[in-house]
């Protein structure tokens, strides 16, 4: 009972909390070379309680060490659907570009010419790694550049995120 109670002063008080945390957005879309990892440029900070979120370099700095949850949502487009995706890796990268997670669409035989992927995962960090996102786009026939959508709130479709979890 002691405990129950502690844990309910604890939350009403704002002591236990999944921070630190940020969430950030593209504005307006993003063109990246064909067949090329570039790094995904999220300019719109919706918040960062730790300040962490570098919108110059596009990384965020894990301020304490802990498991985080990380999640970063990314559309691709084919401008004027001229070409379509042949394929579309997505990564999560950790400090001088180690992937630590990742999401891979292949579609050679059936491009398309819009894709979103999601990247969703529990991540050890410790304090001072950065973490991004990469994005490698094959369209099939190189004739226009590849697009990472961007949107003005209320709809963001390409997002990135993390907090740290707390109790475990």
């Amino acid at each position: 009972m002691a405990i129950t109670q502690l844990i309910k002063e604890s939350i009403k008080s704002g002591e236990i909390e999944n921070t630190p945390s940020f969430f950030t957005t593209r504005t307006s879309n993003q063109t990246i070379s064909d067949e090329t990892n570039t790094i995904i440029q999220f300019d719109n900070v919706i918040y960062d309680t730790n300040s962490g979120y570098n919108t110059s370099t596009f990384k965020y700095t894990i301020p304490v060490s802990g498991k985080y949850f990380i999640c970063a949502t990314v559309r691709g487009v084919s401008p004027g659907n001229t070409d379509g995706f042949e394929r579309f890796n997505l990564k999560l990268l950790k400090n001088s570009d180690v992937s630590i997670a990742e999401v891979y669409y292949d579609q050679r035989n059936n491009p398309g010419y819009f894709i979103t992927q999601t990247i969703a995962d529990i991540k050890n960090l410790s304090a001072n790694d950065t973490i991004y996102i990469h994005a490698f786009v094959d369209a099939t026939n190189g004739g226009s550049s590849p697009q990472i959508s961007g949107s003005a709130n209320p709809k963001s479709v390409t997002t990135f995120g993390a907090y740290k979890l707390i109790g475990v």
